[in-house]
Parts: structure tokens; C-alpha cells; sequence
């Protein structure tokens, strides 16, 4: 059975995986440096990659926890994740070449991979290309034949002329633009994994797997009470309307709730309204508190007279910090002297919760609308994480404001970013802190938390 050794493609040049162990489930999954006992700042992305519910690692290959060994630095990002998966799928199948054993073949990746085994464009590709030819000459001379996998969305934007240039596109060097891991699979000749569940779990399933914050015999002692409240007020034959919020709730289906309540606010009966605020106050008691969701900066520094290059080759040991956020909820600006690698963390300090959260470039509250989240209907149990990571420009030579926006909710509404994307455009230049802060509370009164803060890099 031939043996492949895996690049991963960086701008600094390729990476090899040297080698992947299976670890104990119990901890969690690391990156090191070429057999070194100093795990790399990409580690929190690559255990979020392999470990259930976020990864697909363990959904595909059926193991959670893996110490991967690297030749050079690996800087943050995702465009090494289609690398990684190629790794892990040759290492199932006993394929994967390990430092200094013998090769076959090799194989030079990059591309983003999705819950759904999708292949995403990525930057950077020519440039990661050209940093590997000298690579690219020695497989040639020593007679291993390479397989370049990249996005075919990436490849359709190369020049061929380009390519030849480089050597890039010929027997020896083959280019296989990719959509999915099917297409990584049969150009490698391995059994396809098997497609990943659904992440979604309907309301019943919740109830009995998953302890929400409002258990089922108090969400019918409010409801009980609240129809109690109608007969008193005089408007029995309005009951119903609290069974259909209860059922649009139930199904996770904000934007027809959030259009129910506010036919009440534009209704006449002022007794209608008084229920409909009892019923938003047992939503907003089962939301996430904002001082539940933990949201710190995380910061990767190279050492006092130390470049980024030399943490990014591994010369340097980089210095990590954490900062939380003020009791104004904001970061504290920060300067890019120095600064190698960002991202946040985001901790659930109480009951499961789903969560949506984005970084976008810009201090608009309109930004998140044209980028993509990093975290997307995410179950985040008691104690879960998650991590955001951010793309930094190579040099900074202006200020630069990142906002990062967090949506969290007990039950799983999967409509709610869609439906803020379409209230922000629908108030186009009217959208400001007041506006903003009126869709903040409609969200809050269906039981949707609302977390949002800037962060700004000085040059």
C-alpha cells in the first residue's frame, strides 16, 4: 500500500505533517512543532476541527482527540483545514508517510472544509504556490509525483501561463481542483467517510437530552398562568394567540414570532399587549445572560526583539494573552507591534445555548452582513467553547476596527441571523446605535441574546 506525505500550504512556505497519535478522549487535540513538547496557537482551531460538535474529524474517522506533528509553523486561519482532513483520512488507512519514512507519493493542499465536507476558496493561493517551488523541484529530481488539491473556485482564478511557468500543472505535478472531499477521495483512491449527521436537534430532542433553562412543567405553569391572566382581563377568546407563540417558539421559527408580536404592539387591545409582555419576560428568563457568555481576546505576540517570522518558524516561542473586555463590555484598543496572531474566545458559563457569532472587519453594525460566521447554530453545552478567528492583514498601516457580534438563544433559532440581515438592509442609512439597539430588543423579547463590541488595532 503506497505511502503519501502530506503539505500543508502557508505563505511562508509548505508544511509537512509529520506524523498523527491518537490521544485520550479526555484531553484535548494539539499541534506541535517537529516532535517538540510546545504546542502552536493554531492548536485551539485544530481540536475545534477534530472534536464533535464543531469538528468533522471525529464525525468522519470516529476518534476526539489526535497530537499532530508539523515541520514549520502553521499560521491561524482555515485554509489548512483540507490539509489536516486529507492527513487524518490517509493516517485511517494507514497511508500517511511520517517523518523521514519513505513516499510514494506526495500530496499539497489548501482549502477551508465545512460541516458538509465542502471545499471553500481561500487567499493567498499563488502565493503559498510560489514559496513551494522549491519543494515542488526537489519531488521532481527525487522522482515522487505530487498532487496539488485547491479549491476549484481558486483554481478557475490561476493563469495557466502562470502555472507553467512555475512547473506547476505537468506529469509530475499534477493540479486537482476540488469541491468536496469526495473529489479529495477518489483522486486518492480511499473509501469516501461516511456523510455527516445533521447538527440539528429539533425542540423534543432537546427536551429530553439537552436540561434547557425553562424545564417542560414550567413552561405550562406560565402558559397556565397567562391564560388565567386573559380570563381576567376579559379577552378568552385571544388565548389562542398565546398557543401559537408557544408553538412558533417551539419551532424555532423567530421571524413569524417576532411578525406575531408585532401585530399585538399595533393592535388596540391594550389587555392583549399586558399578556404579550408576560409571555416576552418568560422568553428573555430562558435566554443566555450576557455576563454568561465570556467573550476574551486572545493575543499571539513574538517575544521582546523577536519577529513573527521567527514565531511563525518556530525560533521564537511566541507569548500568548488573554483580555476580557471592559465593564463597558468594550476591548481596549491594542497595537499591532508585535502581534503574530488574533482571535476570541467565547465561553458558555451557564445551561447549553445555541450560538451564532462573526467577526467582521469594520465598526458598522451592518458588517457582519458580508461575512462569513465562525460560529453557526453551534450547541454550546455548560462549559463549551468556541473560538473566532481573524485573518490579519500582513502589515497594519492604519487603524483597523474589528466587530464582533455573538447571538445566543436556549432554543434553536436557525432564522435569526437571516432575519437581522434583512431588518439591517430594510433601514439602509437609518441603521445607527438607536435603531440597532430597537432590533437588540425585539431579539431579546423572543428570548435571543444579543452580545456586540468593537475591537481596534492601532499601527
Amino acid at each position: 500500500m503506497n505511502s503519501v506525505r502530506v503539505y500543508i500550504a502557508t505563505t511562508e512556505g509548505p508544511a509537512e505533517i509529520q506524523r498523527i497519535t491518537e490521544e485520550d478522549p479526555g484531553i484535548r487535540s494539539v499541534v506541535c512543532l517537529d516532535s517538540k513538547a510546545m504546542a502552536l496557537p493554531i492548536s485551539a482551531g485544530y481540536d475545534a476541527f477534530v472534536r464533535e460538535p464543531t469538528g468533522v474529524i471525529e464525525k468522519c474517522f470516529g476518534h476526539s482527540a489526535f497530537r499532530m506533528d508539523v515541520s514549520r509553523h502553521i499560521s491561524e486561519g482555515m485554509s489548512w483545514q483540507l490539509g489536516v482532513f486529507a492527513a487524518h483520512a490517509l493516517f485511517l488507512a494507514g497511508r500517511l508517510a511520517g517523518k523521514r519514512e519513505a513516499a510514494a507519493q506526495a500530496i499539497w493542499l489548501t482549502g477551508e472544509v465545512n460541516r458538509d465536507l465542502e471545499v471553500g476558496a481561500v487567499d493567498y493561493v499563488a502565493e503559498k504556490l510560489r514559496r513551494s517551488g522549491r519543494l515542488f523541484s526537489k519531488l521532481e529530481t527525487d522522482g515522487i509525483p505530487v498532487m496539488v488539491f485547491l479549491p476549484r473556485e481558486d483554481f478557475a482564478e490561476l493563469d495557466e501561463s502562470w502555472l507553467r511557468e512555475h512547473g506547476i500543472g505537468t506529469q509530475s505535478c499534477r493540479i486537482v481542483p476540488v469541491d468536496g472531499a469526495g473529489d479529495l477521495f477518489r483522486a486518492l483512491g480511499l473509501d469516501e467517510p461516511t456523510p455527516p449527521r445533521e447538527s440539528k436537534i429539533s425542540p423534543e430532542e432537546t427536551e429530553t437530552t439537552l436540561p434547557l433553562r425553562l424545564p417542560a412543567a414550567r413552561t405550562a405553569l406560565v402558559m397556565g398562568g397567562l391564560a388565567v391572566l386573559a380570563v381576567l382581563l376579559g379577552v378568552t377568546a385571544w388565548r389562542s394567540g398565546v398557543a401559537d407563540w408557544l408553538a412558533l417558539a417551539e419551532g424555532g421559527d423567530f421571524g413569524k414570532l417576532d411578525a406575531a408580536f408585532s401585530k399585538v404592539e399595533n393592535d388596540a387591545c391594550s389587555p392583549c399587549k399586558l399578556i404579550l409582555r408576560g409571555y416576552q419576560a418568560f422568553l428573555a428568563s430562558a435566554a443566555p445572560y450576557d455576563d454568561d457568555l465570556a467573550l476574551v481576546a486572545v493575543e499571539t505576540r513574538a517575544p521582546e526583539g523577536k519577529s513573527c517570522a521567527a514565531v511563525h518558524f518556530g525560533t521564537a516561542k511566541p507569548e500568548v494573552v488573554e483580555v476580557a473586555r471592559s465593564a463597558a463590555g468594550r476591548f481596549k484598543a491594542i497595537s499591532a507591534r508585535g502581534l503574530c496572531a488574533l482571535e476570541y474566545r467565547l465561553t458558555n458559563r451557564d445551561g447549553p445555548a445555541y450560538v451564532w457569532a462573526v467577526v467582521s472587519e469594520g465598526e458598522g453594525y451592518s458588517t457582519f452582513v458580508r461575512t462569513k460566521p465562525s460560529l453557526q447554530g453551534y450547541l454550546m453545552s455548560e462549559g463549551g467553547a468556541g473560538s473566532l478567528r481573524v485573518e490579519l492583514p500582513r502589515r497594519i498601516k492604519k487603524p483597523l476596527t474589528y466587530r464582533i457580534l455573538v447571538i445566543a438563544s436556549a432554543r434553536p433559532f436557525a432564522d435569526v441571523p437571516d432575519w437581522l440581515a434583512r431588518e439591517v438592509a430594510a433601514l439602509g442609512p437609518r441603521l445607527d446605535a438607536v435603531t440597532w439597539a430597537g432590533l437588540q430588543a425585539r431579539l431579546e423579547n423572543g428570548g435571543v441574546t444579543v452580545l456586540s463590541t468593537v475591537h481596534e488595532i492601532t499601527p
